[in-house]
């Protein structure tokens, strides 16, 4: 039984890291905050210009800025994305999060960031 339960855990793990690398529509800054759905993957190419503290950045491209949140859990993510200087150029995966007010605008929750 622990092993169905263990293979089973691996496949799902496998299984997201699957629809993280196929997923997702690529937008500017400014069409993610028009148009993306709120807890849509994304897929954004631009620069992270500012680590904001408490897992939190901001992220540009020639169209705009986003905040960019990492999870509590992704610890990989926030030293990646600690390291990088504000002229390197990524790709942030992520979902979309419109829960709109002033303290808790849209941003993107990060899922995997990559060098271009």
């Amino acid at each position: 039984m622990k092993k169905i339960a263990f293979t089973a855990i691996i496949l799902l793990a496998f299984a997201g890291i699957a629809f993280a690398d196929t997923g997702g529509q690529r937008f500017s800054v400014a069409d993610a905050k028009e148009r993306a759905e709120n807890a849509s993957l994304v897929i954004l190419t631009g620069h992270v210009i500012e680590d904001m503290g408490n897992r939190k950045f901001m992220f540009e491209d020639a169209t705009g800025r986003i905040r960019l949140d990492v999870g509590f859990m992704d610890g990989g993510i926030n030293r990646q994305l600690r390291a990088l200087r504000p002229t390197d150029l990524v790709e942030i995966f992520g979902d979309i999060h419109d829960e709109r007010g002033p303290n808790n605008p849209i941003h993107v929750h990060v899922k995997r960031v990559t060098s271009k």
